[in-house]
């Protein structure tokens, strides 16, 4: 019974994963992102906080997703500019987001738990958001609710 309920959960995390991270699969390895890099300029925490932060915000302000098989629910619970790249003249932030995460599925198994993942933003000279590359979303804490015995 325990290996059903497992198989249903990783369900609902890789349909979470595919439909709001599609980008990162086929982007992910083509940009080496560690390189020694200045601290943050006050122009671009001054970007990070008028244009990636609101973003954000907007991006999880209606993050429920509901299918057949259960919903997922995310709110974005923090984000930090970890640093800032000028690359051949474009614009990089690299963002750490926390989010806390509610899955159920059809079983009636409830999980609970934050969420973080890094994300690179490019920005555009008139300072919109032109792309970002999200990388793997991982578990900082997790606790199974309700589950089948």
């Amino acid at each position: 019974m325990w290996y059903r309920t497992a198989l249903i959960i990783l369900s609902l995390f890789f349909v979470l994963i595919s439909t709001q991270h599609t980008i990162a699969t086929s982007h992910q390895n083509e940009h080496n992102l560690w390189r020694v890099v200045k601290p943050p300029s006050t122009q671009s925490l001054f970007i990070y906080e008028a244009v990636i932060v609101p973003w954000l915000h907007k991006e999880f302000a209606n993050s429920t997703i509901v299918d057949s098989d259960g919903f997922v629910k995310r709110g974005l619970v923090r984000s930090d500019l970890l640093r800032f790249e000028n690359i051949e003249g474009q614009d990089r932030f690299n963002v750490h987001i926390e989010y806390r995460v509610f899955i159920k599925d059809i079983s009636g198994t409830e999980i609970v738990g934050l969420k973080g993942q890094e994300i690179v933003f490019w920005i555009n000279n008139d300072d919109t958001v032109e792309d970002y590359f999200p990388f793997e979303e991982y578990w900082i804490e997790g606790r199974v609710l309700r589950g089948e015995e």
